[in-house]
């Protein structure tokens, strides 16, 4: 069983929640709820849950701040909140899970299932890149993204990723200081959190980044060549749609 603590200033959104939870995650228990964030620092460090779900706009005091004032850490976390789309992408690079109100039981259930197979707690260092990367969403300044490593987490700024191969359902991730990650992640998981920051995936394997392709050859059925020298094939598929780009 996984014991949970329901946070949330709001009695109907804990009573939603909680149906859900009877209705869709038989694994997860209930054993503490709270509409105020005062009592539910206490409630955290008595009760030492498997797992939180955290309101984040409270009264008084935010889901963000309640988290920097717990003595107790060791647990995963799923923030609730009602953010739209735009900040959606924050929590994505911050490897922190999220489920946007009003909660759904498919929604739920995805979430429980993470956690399941979960192996990485929610640690301070989550939440950090978490708000800083909220912070970014309004300004110029360079997102960060977590990614889970065969050693333990790895905080990139994303503009240092030059590129990302696929290795069946592991990836090869290639940095500007010529440092490689391996990562237990699919391309397809990996290019959900660059989309938007102009990568291109220009073959089945290759996910590249445009602001650092350098020149493109004909040779060979179309390659790519980067500015650290690696050489990268265009799929027949994709060369149309790839030099579609720059016309």
């Amino acid at each position: 069983m996984i014991n949970a603590i329901l946070v949330d200033d709001e009695q109907h959104a804990i009573e939603n929640l909680k149906f859900e939870l009877r209705q869709h995650c038989p694994k997860v228990k209930v054993i503490g709820e709270s509409q105020n964030s005062k009592e539910a620092i206490e409630l955290i460090n008595r009760l030492k849950p498997d797992l939180l779900f955290l309101d984040i706009e409270m009264p008084w005091m935010s889901g963000f701040e309640l988290l920097q004032k717990i003595n107790h850490t060791g647990f995963d976390l799923i923030f609730i909140t009602a953010y739209d789309k735009y900040a959606i992408r924050a929590f994505k690079f911050s490897a922190i899970d999220y489920l946007l109100k009003p909660v759904s039981g498919e929604d739920l259930k995805a979430s429980i299932s993470k956690v399941l197979k979960k192996q990485s707690k929610f640690t301070n260092l989550h939440l950090e890149t978490l708000i800083q990367n909220l912070k970014n969403e309004h300004s110029s300044q360079t997102e960060r993204i977590i990614f889970p490593t065969m050693d333990g987490l790895e905080f990139i700024q994303v503009n240092e990723i030059i590129r990302c191969e696929s290795d069946s359902n592991y990836c090869n991730l290639v940095l500007k200081n010529g440092k490689s990650l391996y990562l237990a992640k699919t391309l397809k998981e990996i290019e959900s959190l660059l989309v938007d920051h102009n990568f291109i995936r220009v073959h089945q394997s290759h996910l590249i980044a445009e602001k650092y392709i350098t020149k493109y050859l004909n040779s060979d059925g179309g390659h790519i060549i980067l500015i650290n020298g690696d050489k990268i094939p265009v799929s027949r598929f994709k060369k149309n749609i790839f030099l579609s780009r720059f016309k």
